[in-house]
């Protein structure tokens, strides 16, 4: 249909696919010591040492989630400071502090070695070029992909265009001033802000 309709809401419903390291062996290993989904294979991991690469939400969710199951989590960033909100980056800290979390800043994931199953990573520091070697399952964030005819933006993301209100931090649409609430240093709108809310309470009863 060639005409055009109007919403208020606009639902894109898609799915969403892993954006993959483009590592050396990656493919042979998915399912065999690397996944792109913590909650879907997170419980074949227990009481393991793991890996998360990334530095935005996803990899924070991603180590919140594994944080109960696994013994230690690396999480592997190549910048030198996470992407993610604040408020998020606050309980992952807390995790740091008893060494069930440790951060690997300036790096990245420069080899996957093993036989019939993942069992060694080679990580490298960007700064000072040192390579660690351990044994994880790497999880890297997902993306939005976008069909034909769908203008892309940065990494896959879909463009849209700026509306003169607030943009909200967590699902990107605009929203008047008064229907925008602080979360750590981000803004977000009233129905996100409710979901983080509710999330947090039941986590707080556990």
């Amino acid at each position: 249909y060639d005409g055009t309709f109007e919403s208020k809401t606009l639902v894109l419903a898609m799915g969403a696919v892993a954006r993959q390291l483009d590592v050396e062996n990656e493919k042979k290993f998915i399912g065999k010591g690397i996944s792109y989904c913590a909650t879907c294979d997170g419980n074949f991991y227990k009481d393991k040492v793991v890996a998360v690469v990334g530095g935005g939400n996803t990899s924070f969710e991603d180590c919140l989630y594994l944080a109960d199951i696994v013994s230690k989590i690396y999480l592997i960033h190549r910048r030198d400071e996470f992407r993610g909100d604040v408020h998020t980056l606050q309980k992952l800290k807390e995790y740091e502090k008893n060494g069930k979390i440790e951060f690997v800043l300036n790096s990245v994931v420069k080899s996957l070695n093993g036989d019939d199953k993942l069992r060694s990573v080679v990580v490298e520091n960007k700064l000072d070029k040192k390579e660690l070697a351990r044994l994880f399952i790497v999880s890297s964030v997902t993306l939005l992909e976008a069909s034909n005819g769908l203008e892309k933006g940065e990494v896959s993301y879909l463009k849209v265009e700026k509306h003169p209100g607030h943009k909200c931090l967590r699902c990107w649409k605009y929203e008047e001033p008064s229907h925008m609430h602080k979360i750590g240093e981000d803004e977000v709108c009233d129905s996100c802000y409710e979901a983080i809310k509710n999330i947090e309470e039941e986590s707080d009863e556990k």
